[in-house]
This record gives structure tokens, sequence and C-alpha cells, in this order.
């Protein structure tokens, strides 16, 4: 027969040991994985943060702008060789309504958002009907430029002159329409347009010789289209299978 004090201990080596186990077991650790690559889109056709949904497949997909090959997301002003074409203009951004509420749920394929606010950007050289157009109407006014449109409009970018958008890394608004417009020789050889992750958005490539050529069209999930005039050549598209559009290239 045991003692107390013999019995104390063993008590006491029994709860340390099982303390043991129990600590053992929730450390375990476990090969479950946070990516959202492959599953099923909601009955909504939405994914979590990050991810956007493939609507051909109903498969949640990173996000464009998390491929390697995309354009840097972040916003700044648009420099030329000449200096700067687009004022950053932060403040005026601060005074225009992103219309959030109108981009929350679905929308049809090619539904546009116009906004009614009355304020023009700095970075916008005019603005009509809820429409800001940034126009590079000078030979090489635009040329290896950064170009960002300004959020809570709709953005018209129109490259009228010889390679006045070569080379040009253009930024859609995230719900608004997005045009870019090149009808000179060169007059986007070379650019790539970003377009938002919910705006319809085109790359018109109409007059003008190589006018697209080596171009690269970026789609959201949205209307995404580009099209060529006679004879042109078709710039690159990338994720047309993300965007609602059937068909994306010229």
């Amino acid at each position: 027969m045991l003692g107390i004090g013999a019995r104390v201990f063993v008590r006491i080596v029994f709860c340390y040991s099982l303390l043991n186990s129990l600590t053992s077991a929730t450390s375990c650790s476990s090969d479950l994985t946070d990516s959202l690559e492959g599953r099923a889109c909601d009955t909504e056709h939405k994914c979590l943060e990050g991810y956007v949904c493939d609507r051909k497949q109903n498969l949640c997909v990173p996000l464009v702008a998390a491929d390697s090959g995309n354009l840097d997301s972040d916003s700044g002003d648009a420099v030329s060789e000449s200096g700067t074409i687009n004022d950053g203009g932060g403040e005026d951004d601060a005074s225009i309504k992103a219309g959030a509420d109108a981009a929350e749920g679905d929308r049809p394929c090619g539904f546009e958002i116009r906004s009614s606010e009355a304020a023009c950007p700095t970075r916008c050289d005019r603005c009509e009907d809820g429409v800001c157009y940034i126009e590079c109407d000078e030979e090489r006014k635009c040329r290896n430029a950064k170009i960002t449109c300004p959020e809570g409009l709709a953005c018209e970018v129109q490259c009228s002159r010889t390679q006045a958008c070569e080379g040009a890394k253009i930024f859609c608004p995230a719900i608004f329409t997005c045009n870019v417009s090149c009808t000179a020789e060169l007059g986007c050889r070379a650019a790539q347009v970003k377009c938002g992750s919910d705006g319809p958005c085109s790359l018109d490539c109409e007059t003008g010789s190589d006018v697209c050529r080596d171009a690269e069209l970026q789609c959201g999930r949205q209307a995404c289209t580009a099209s060529c005039g006679p004879g042109q050549p078709s710039p690159f598209v990338k994720n047309c299978r993300v965007s609602c559009s059937s068909h994306c290239e010229c």
C-alpha cells in the first residue's frame, strides 16, 4: 500500500504526462493550404480577396495583377521623355466619387458606369460627360510614359500622332469604362494597357502603319476587346478567359 506522499507523487507524474500529450497533439502541423486557386466560385461568381472568378470554368484564379508578366499596379504620374505628361493630382481623386456602390454585384457584360461628377482632375486634358480625356496629340508626347487614369471617371486616352504613345504604360480606372485610341504611325507600338478589374476596356488600333505592333492589352473581369483596322497587326491580349468577353483579339 502506497503512502499518502507516494500517491500524491504518482498523481502529479500522471497529470504532467497527460498535459504533455495534449500539448504535442495540438502542435501538429497542418497540411491544409490557404490557396483558393481551382476552387469553385460562389453563387454570385465571386471569390475571396486576391482572386477572381473565371466564369467559363466557374473557378477561382489569382487576380490579373498577381501574374508576373503584368504591369505594376502602382499609380503615379505619367512621365515622358520630355517631362511630366499627367500631374499626379491626388487631391482631385479625393473629390471624385469612386462609384463603389455601382460596382457591387454582377453587372451585364459591357455595362458602362458614367459619373456625374463635375470636377475634372488635373491629369485630364479635358472632361466631358463624365469622361476624362488624356490627349497625346503631339509626336512622341507620351512616348514611354506611365499614364494613370483617375478613379471616378471613364477614361479616353487618345494617341493621335506618330509614336505618341509608343512604349507607354496605361492604367485604366477600376470600374469605369476605359478606351485607348491609336490613330497614327507607330502610335501605340509596344504600349501596354492594363484594364481595371471591373471596367469595360478596349484598345483601338485603327489607322497608321504598325500602329499597335507589339502592344499588349491586359483584361480584367469586364468586357475586353481589341479592334484593328485593315492590315493592322493585332496586339497581344492577356487574360481574355477571365473577362466576360467570348473573344478579345482583333
